[in-house]
């Protein structure tokens, strides 16, 4: 007989289940044993990932101003004008940032971003910059994962108010965005004024030294001697262009700008009177403006200066600097010469002083061949004052020249009225009271003393006084050194 073989399906056998039990209440005074903390979800790496860590805040704020604000705060910027943007991003992918990758617009406004000024990684900081490849492309540098790579766009903010944001992303080489969007948000105004993103800050306008005086106590007002150098020092931010105009008294103006927003240049003022020097930086149509002032002063003692000019047969010594000889000038007159650095003095009194001395002879003579002699050795006693001559008033500015004689003569009267006969009857004596002298003769020797006085509006001027310039006033043979008394 055939068998039957049947297959049966055997059950298997139900696994008993572990009991879990929950830990057992810790014992009174002794501490509960060690629990596992959950495990972190596991997710695949990533190549290119970034983490948005936030607006970047520069450290020094007087090097440039950057928009500090969250994406989503509406800041207010000048119309028209350029502001700057960092963002800080970590790579948190396992691709290094290099070739191909970079910070592109993503929405809104692109805002024209024409330039970068700063970029960097934490522990890493590549010698070259932030590239703009268009005004809608920003290339990174080199970012390993686990760094934080500093970008910066430059963005010309709308010139319509309102409300303006531009948005931006990373992107790879395929054209693949990835990480966060960034942005900016802008409250676009008319208004330029000092603290409004976009508008120009002169942090720093002074005058840094004058001569050999370094930090004057009022640095944006000084005083300076002619030919001392005055040194400019400046800082400014927010501005894509700047002007440093001195304008000098007669009107002209120079520039003195130089390629930095932060910088120190030296000049030396050529004119008397006050300059003024005007800063003025721009971004866009905002401007600010600074201004310091340097008042030029003659050299020390030469507030007031008088020449004078007395005609090449004048009978007088002087050996005075402030004393010239020429054949335009009319026998028995002086021509003075005057120049006061307050164009506001309307008021010259000329004056001069005769003095006198006694000279004693103590050794021969010596005999030149002109058949003229000098002493070669003498006693000379001190020049004592023997009378005031004043003129009155010879002129109204502050600079001038005026042909003056000793009215006190009637040949000064002739003279000025142009009168020919006056030159050939006057004598050497006659030319010597014309110009205030004495005629010197045998053992006294005269010599007078020129100077002016100057006013403004009746009151002395300051300073009140010209220098003194001293003449000797020769006679027949003589020829005695000078000096003023």
């Amino acid at each position: 007989a055939a068998i039957a073989i049947v297959a049966t399906a055997t059950p298997l056998p139900t696994p008993t289940p572990i009991p879990r039990y929950p830990p057992p209440p810790p014992i009174p005074g002794v501490p509960p044993g060690p629990t596992q903390a959950e495990l972190p979800k596991l997710t695949v790496p990533v190549c290119d990932a970034a983490e948005y860590l936030g607006p970047y805040i520069p450290p020094d704020p007087d090097v440039r101003q950057v928009i500090i604000e969250d994406d989503d705060i509406a800041v207010k910027a000048v119309g028209g004008t350029k502001v700057h943007r960092i963002w800080k991003l970590r790579n948190i992918g396992t691709c290094t940032w290099g070739p191909g990758y970079e910070l592109a617009f993503y929405g809104g406004r692109s805002m024209g971003s024409g330039g970068v000024a700063f970029e960097g990684f934490t522990g890493f900081q590549p010698e070259r910059r932030n590239i703009i490849e268009d005004t809608e492309h920003l290339i990174v540098p080199e970012g390993k994962p686990n760094q934080v790579a500093l970008l910066e766009v430059v963005l010309n903010v709308p010139v319509t108010p309102g409300i303006h944001q531009s948005y931006w992303r990373m992107r790879n080489p395929q054209g693949v965005y990835f990480g966060p969007i960034i942005g900016v948000t802008m409250e676009v105004v008319r208004d330029c004024e000092f603290g409004i993103y976009g508008a120009p800050q002169v942090n720093r306008f002074e005058i840094l030294g004058v001569g050999d005086v370094f930090r004057p106590a009022n640095p944006v007002d000084v005083k300076a001697r002619l030919g001392e150098a005055v040194t400019l020092d400046w800082s400014i931010i927010n501005a894509d262009n700047y002007d440093i105009l001195v304008k000098e008294p007669t009107g002209d103006v120079t520039n003195l700008a130089t390629r930095n927003f932060t910088d120190r240049r030296g000049f030396i003022p050529d004119q008397l009177g006050q300059h003024t020097i005007t800063l003025i930086a721009d971004n866009g149509s905002c401007s600010a403006q600074a201004q310091v002032k340097v008042d030029v002063l003659p050299p020390e003692g030469g507030e007031f200066n008088l020449n004078v000019v007395l005609s090449s047969n004048a009978p007088v010594t002087a050996s005075d600097a402030s004393v010239s000889f020429s054949a335009n000038v009319v026998p028995g007159t002086l021509d003075a010469r005057w120049m006061h650095f307050d164009p506001e003095v309307n008021g010259i009194i000329f004056h001069a002083d005769l003095y006198r001395r006694t000279i004693t002879k103590s050794c021969p003579p010596l005999v030149d061949p002109n058949g003229s002699f000098n002493w070669l050795c003498w006693n000379k006693s001190e020049w004592k004052f023997v009378r005031q001559q004043a003129v009155g008033q010879i002129g109204q500015t502050a600079t001038g020249s005026s042909v003056v004689c000793n009215s006190s003569s009637e040949l000064c009267a002739a003279i000025q009225q142009g009168d020919p006969r006056a030159a050939s009857t006057m004598t050497i004596a006659d030319h010597q009271r014309l110009i205030f002298c004495e005629p010197s003769a045998g053992n006294t020797q005269y010599g007078v003393v020129y100077y002016l006085e100057a006013r403004k509006e009746g009151a002395p001027a300051s300073p009140p006084m010209s220098n003194k310039v001293f003449v000797e006033c020769r006679g027949q043979g003589q020829s005695l050194p000078s000096e003023i008394p």
